[in-house]
């Protein structure tokens, strides 16, 4: 499922890809925007940028260290890692990064998932390309749910990095290697493990043998009605959640399935959101609901029509 999910990418990359120069000519500096969640369910927008970030008084002097390290040094391609720094006006850290194609006819595409920061699974998402025998600097933005992790509290970043050879002529991409990075900014033995440091609103909605769930907060915008969750996964394996059955002040709302997944012994924060829209609708107050019940299945991945780990509904007063 996820190669297949790739290789879609892949090809709506493809436009723009086909419409990229030769190696020789300059590349216009795009930048496409990145819009993830913090864990107070406010939407951090990222840019991307083509070029590495020059120090401007908008960043402060980069408490981290690191220079120049090289992440991943293959026959055919590389990633090193230049510098570090902190953006004051995105409220984010970011790494300036040099992906190196070492091939003589080929055009990479680096794509990043299952990406971590001091053990918290976060969304931090790269999808870059690099033509043959070139060099392209890219800048990495972190969003590290700016709630939870400071920026001096990094220390550990691991990602998983998908590396796929596309061909213009035949608009045609495969993966050639996944590797998994390691970047300490303060070196590998002054790393901190993110641990979550429980609210006296915090509302505990399951909590077995083989996950936590907490509700950690709601909020609404215009749009959408938000639960914010702290979700721990205990088990080895990469744990599917879904939900169904959605009741809210004893009416049914429907809503698109809510499936994330979490890697091993791994916690994260995700959210649930329901349109406003559909609550008035029902005739149901977002500012003033009283009780919310659905039910919570967790499953190992890939394992849908199999035995559940668990299945049961909750109820509570967000």
């Amino acid at each position: 499922m996820k190669k297949t999910s790739h290789l879609l990418i892949l090809l709506i990359l493809s436009i723009l890809l086909v419409a990229c120069s030769s190696s020789e000519s300059k590349r216009e500096d795009t930048k496409p925007e990145i819009t993830s969640e913090n864990s107070s369910g406010e939407k951090n927008t990222a840019v991307a940028s083509s070029n590495p970030v020059e120090e401007t008084s908008s960043q402060d002097e980069s408490p981290y260290p690191i220079k120049n390290y090289v992440a991943i040094d293959k026959d055919n391609y590389s990633v090193t890692v230049d510098s570090m720094g902190w953006d004051n006006v995105s409220n984010l850290a970011y790494l300036n990064i040099t992906l190196e194609n070492k091939s003589t006819d080929k055009t990479y595409v680096f794509n990043t998932e299952d990406s971590f920061i001091n053990g918290l699974q976060v969304h931090i998402p790269m999808f870059e390309s690099a033509q043959a025998g070139s060099k392209s600097q890219v800048v990495w933005y972190l969003d590290p749910l700016n709630d939870s992790i400071t920026v001096k509290d990094i220390t550990d970043i691991e990602a998983l990095i998908h590396v796929y050879e596309y061909e213009l002529d035949s608009k045609e991409g495969k993966e050639i290697d996944t590797e998994t990075i390691h970047i300490y900014p303060y070196g590998q033995d002054n790393t901190t493990t993110y641990v979550y440091e429980p609210k006296d609103t915090d509302k505990v909605l399951i909590d077995n043998d083989y996950c936590t769930i907490i509700l950690v907060g709601s909020d609404m915008n215009s749009v959408n009605y938000i639960l914010k969750l702290y979700i721990v996964n205990k088990t080895d394996e990469t744990m599917n959640i879904k939900t169904g059955e959605n009741y809210i002040d004893g009416k049914e709302i429907k809503n698109s399935p809510y499936f994330p997944l979490i890697k091993p012994q791994k916690s994260t924060f995700e959210t649930i959101e329901w349109f406003v829209s559909t609550l008035k609708d029902q005739d149901i107050d977002p500012s003033n609901i009283s009780n919310i019940s659905f039910y919570v299945a967790a499953y190992a991945n890939g394992h849908l029509n199999e035995d559940y780990f668990f299945k049961e509904t909750i109820s509570f007063t967000p």
